[in-house]
């Protein structure tokens, strides 16, 4: 299998490509990895499972998720989130020159890592992870509900409509009303929590093109931060009449994940404690918790600081990356070490690696 592989690539390996490569064969799991063929999927799912172990080296705490791992792939399947999740973090302290020791299942009062700097000192790292959970599914069927009810066939113009969140049933119902009254040039919001503007037809390359927050949004609305977007349009009119739904995600949601890890207690006495959060499935998620955590650290002087991380495992073997970023508590009763990571500037920065030369 190892030879499929390397007939595959379309450049030689790095020396990091290699160790990737060689610790996804270490995998009990791996001898029964066997795929039809070997494209640009199954070679990025190798470099993709085998690159944390790499950086991991010869650790004999993430033996347990080793085995995980591998019985994973023996299956098929991709191993489970959180466990990979932890993985990750594992992975990514250890290219920073730290000494990392997963903590054994079933300690309820303790972390899931423990890093140990070069001057002894234990900081403790508790692994969560952001998923799209149950306030953006409801925002997102709000917007396709509103969508269904306000169908681009309905006006001869386009409409455009901003929520602040879409999962409120009275906002949505408030803009439904507003936007069949509208004419073009006409607005109507209420502010901070939504707006609706009738556009003229000629103008329907501006309602779907790059500039439409600045051309068409409130006064309210952020320019900078992640959104969802659910439109509509028809197919055969000269100039089709488009309706496009936007919301902003659910500030709360960006933070709850946070919250809920800081009150389990899963943190010792006199060891600065590190809260790692995976994000890769929160657009815009280092940049728009960073805004919020003054309010949540001035409560939570026990949470050192926050440390957020995004995989970018783009398909393929060429490039891996993480977007990382540290945030340091400034009122904690134990302080980040300046030496745990190469960055701690609260700012997102790029950890890649060149798996190919």
């Amino acid at each position: 299998m190892s030879e499929r592989i390397r007939a595959a690539l379309a450049l030689p390996l790095s020396g990091i490509g290699e160790a990737a490569l060689a610790s996804f064969f270490a995998m009990p799991g791996a001898a029964m990895w066997n795929p039809e063929k070997i494209l640009l999927g199954e070679l990025s799912f190798v470099f993709d499972m085998g690159l944390p172990f790499a950086l991991l080296g010869n650790n004999p705490s993430a033996e347990v998720h080793k085995k995980k791992v591998s019985d994973a792939i023996q299956s098929g399947q991709s191993p489970r989130e959180y466990l990979w999740s932890e993985v990750q973090v594992g992975a990514l302290f250890s290219n920073w020159g730290k000494k990392v020791s997963f903590v054994k299942e079933g300690a309820t009062t303790t972390p899931d890592l423990e890093v140990t700097l070069d001057n002894g000192m234990i900081v403790d790292v508790e692994v969560t992870r952001a998923e799209i959970i149950q306030m953006h599914e409801a925002t997102r069927n709000g917007l396709a509900n509103l969508a269904g009810a306000l169908r681009a066939g309905d006006v001869e113009w386009n409409v455009v409509c901003f929520f602040a969140d879409a999962s409120n049933p009275g906002d949505l119902y408030a803009a439904f009303e507003a936007a069949i009254a509208l004419r073009p040039g006409d607005i109507k919001e209420s502010r901070d929590r939504w707006a609706v503007r009738a556009v003229a037809l000629e103008r329907r390359e501006e309602v779907v093109g790059a500039e439409f927050k600045q051309l068409f949004g409130p006064s309210w609305w952020p320019l900078d931060e992640p959104c969802y977007l659910v439109n509509s349009t028809l197919v055969g009119p000269r100039i089709p009449p488009v309706v496009a739904l936007y919301s902003l995600i659910p500030a709360a949601s960006y933070l709850n994940p946070l919250r809920r890890k800081a009150d389990t207690g899963q943190r010792r006495p006199g060891h600065p404690y590190l809260i790692a959060l995976d994000v890769t499935e929160m657009p815009g998620a280092h940049e728009r918790i960073a805004k919020d955590l003054n309010d949540y650290f001035s409560i939570r002087d026990h949470v050192s600081g926050v440390f957020l991380f995004d995989s970018r495992f783009w398909i393929g073997c060429g490039r891996k990356e993480w977007a990382v970023s540290v945030h340091a508590n400034p009122n904690a009763r134990f302080s980040i070490p300046a030496d745990l990571t190469d960055v701690s500037d609260g700012q997102r920065h790029s950890v890649q690696f060149l798996l190919s030369s």
